[in-house]
């Protein structure tokens, strides 16, 4: 297990674009975590912020560690190709999570455009890049794979609203309503923005899986249909 962690580091640090956001959100959320709570405002859970961050990025740290832990017989050339695309699912989530955790920490109550487009954004890059990657990963069909990775994220959406108003209830956080609608009216519009995401990119992912790149990130996805 030390020795795959050590590969999956190595692979992590020649990736510049891993490397960065894993060191940017590794710190960010190491300073909520020691920083002293006066520093925020009463409503913002500076520790609960920084542990989910850091289980967040954890886990997908740990993620190749576990792929490869199933894929041992698998040829060298092979698991290049897989691990190109779980890269790209990588900092595809990395992208995600951070801006998330730059509008959780008060960027969402500044404008409630950024608060949708982050929560437009999100799903529909974490499909996207989870299609190709269970694509790649276990030889199913892109239909199959955009149905389960939509299904995935469908399912992280609702969690997530979920945890915003346990968190809400019991911590006395403002997760919910923090861009200053009603509660309820800005978590329908949180849930349909996510739900337009995935809408868009299983419709992309689909309908361009017979060409070499989808058009919605062309810089970092691309499909493989081999």
């Amino acid at each position: 297990m030390a020795q795959k962690i050590r590969l999956v580091f190595r692979m992590f640090m020649k990736n510049g674009p891993l490397q960065i956001g894993f060191s940017v959100l590794f710190i960010s959320s190491t300073f909520l975590l020691l920083s002293p709570h006066s520093l925020y405002p009463r409503w913002f859970a500076s520790r609960l912020t920084g542990v989910g961050t850091l289980a967040v990025i954890s886990a997908l740290f740990l993620l190749p560690v576990f792929l490869l832990e199933t894929h041992t017989n698998t040829p060298v050339g092979v698991i290049e190709k897989k691990y190109r695309a779980l890269i790209r699912f990588e900092q595809c989530m990395l992208l995600g999570l951070f801006l998330n955790f730059i509008g959780v920490i008060g960027v969402f109550s500044l404008h409630i455009a950024f608060d949708k487009l982050v929560h437009f954004i999100a799903p529909c890059i974490a499909v996207a890049a989870g299609a190709q990657c269970i694509h790649v990963w276990f030889t199913i069909s892109l239909r199959r794979a955009t149905l389960y990775a939509a299904s995935l994220v469908i399912a992280s959406i609702f969690t997530w609203e979920l945890l915003e108003f346990l968190s809400d209830y019991f911590l006395g956080t403002m997760s919910l309503g923090q861009t200053g609608n009603n509660v309820l009216i800005d978590t329908s519009q949180d849930l349909v923005a996510g739900l337009c995401g995935i809408a868009v990119a299983a419709f992309f992912t689909l309908k361009y899986r017979t060409r070499k790149r989808i058009v919605i990130i062309p810089a970092l996805l691309r499909i493989d249909n081999s």
